[in-house]
C-alpha cells in the first residue's frame, strides 16, 4: 500500500473518531440539559404533568375498563385479568407520582410560609420538598417499614430488623439536606424526651435568622413512612436541639425508643 493511500486511509480514521467525539459531546450536553430542566422544574408544573398523565391514560380506556380499574384496591389486582391488572398497576404507578408531587407542592408551600425576615427563595423550599419526600419514599422501601412505626422498632430492637428507628429515619433525610446549597433557610436535627424510652428525632426545617422552634418538623417515622410535616411549636413532642447521630456505632442504637 503506497504511503499515500495510508496517509488518506489514517485522515479518514481520524474524521469518523473525531465526529463520533463530537456527536457523543453533543448527546452528553443534550442529556445534562434534558435532566437539569427536569431538576429545575418547579413542583407545580410537575404535579400538573403528572395530572395530565392520569388523565390521557384515562382517556384511553374504555368506559367499563376505567370503572374496574377506579374501583379496584391493591388487594383485590390478583383477581383482575393479566391485560386488566397490568393496565392497573400502571394506573396505579401514574397515581403514586402524582400524588407525591402533590405532597411536595403542599410542603413547599408551608416552607414559603413559615416566619422569615427576608423573602424565602422559592427555589430552596422546592429543593427542599422534593428532598424530603423522595427521601422518605426511598427510605421507607429501604428500611421496609412495619406499621405502626412503634412496632416496627419492637422488631429493630429484638435484632429482627435492621433499621427503622426514628433516629434512622432523620439520618437519612440530614444526609441528603446536607448536600443542598440553601442561602434562605436552614435545618437542625431535634430531639424530645432525649435519653428516655420515648425518646424522638426528627429535622427542622425554618428560615435563616430564626429559630428551630419557628420552623416545621419533617418526620419521616411517625406515620411509617408517609411524610410528616408540621410547626414545631404546636407539635405534640416537647422539641429541642439535638445531634445529629452518623452511624449504628453510636450509643443510640442501644437506647432509642422501642415501645412509644
Amino acid at each position: 500500500m503506497s504511503k499515500e493511500v495510508k496517509h488518506s486511509s489514517i485522515l479518514m480514521k481520524r474524521k469518523v473518531y473525531l465526529s463520533q467525539a463530537i456527536l457523543i459531546i453533543f448527546l452528553i450536553f443534550y442529556a445534562s440539559e434534558t435532566c437539569l430542566a427536569t431538576l429545575t422544574m418547579p413542583a407545580e408544573d410537575q404535579w400538573g404533568l403528572s395530572e395530565k398523565t392520569l388523565e390521557d391514560f384515562d382517556q384511553k380506556l374504555s368506559i367499563s375498563d376505567r370503572y374496574t380499574l377506579t374501583h379496584t384496591s391493591k388487594n383485590q389486582k390478583n383477581a383482575l385479568p393479566p391485560h386488566l391488572r397490568t393496565l392497573f398497576e400502571r394506573r396505579q404507578e401514574i397515581v403514586l407520582e402524582k400524588n407525591s408531587w402533590l405532597q411536595v407542592v403542599q410542603l413547599k408551600k408551608s416552607i414559603l410560609n413559615l416566619p422569615s425576615d427576608h423573602l424565602l427563595e422559592n427555589h430552596e423550599a422546592d429543593l427542599i420538598a422534593q428532598t424530603t419526600i423522595q427521601t422518605f419514599q426511598e427510605t421507607k422501601k429501604k428500611f421496609n417499614m412495619i406499621r405502626p412505626a412503634a412496632l416496627n422498632n419492637i422488631f429493630v430492637n429484638m435484632k429482627l430488623k435492621n433499621d427503622g428507628l426514628c433516629w434512622h429515619w432523620a439520618r437519612e433525610l440530614m444526609k441528603k439536606l446536607e448536600k443542598l446549597s440553601l442561602k434562605t433557610l436552614e435545618f437542625h436535627w431535634i430531639t424530645a424526651h432525649q435519653d428516655k424510652l420515648s425518646e424522638h428525632n426528627a429535622i427542622a426545617i425554618y428560615s435563616q435568622g430564626k429559630t428551630f422552634h419557628e420552623g416545621l418538623v419533617l418526620d419521616g417515622w411517625r406515620n411509617a413512612g408517609t411524610p410528616y410535616w408540621g410547626p414545631v411549636a404546636k407539635d405534640h413532642y416537647p422539641w429541642e436541639a439535638g445531634s445529629f447521630f452518623e452511624d449504628d456505632s453510636n450509643e443510640k442504637n442501644q437506647n432509642d425508643q422501642s415501645l412509644k
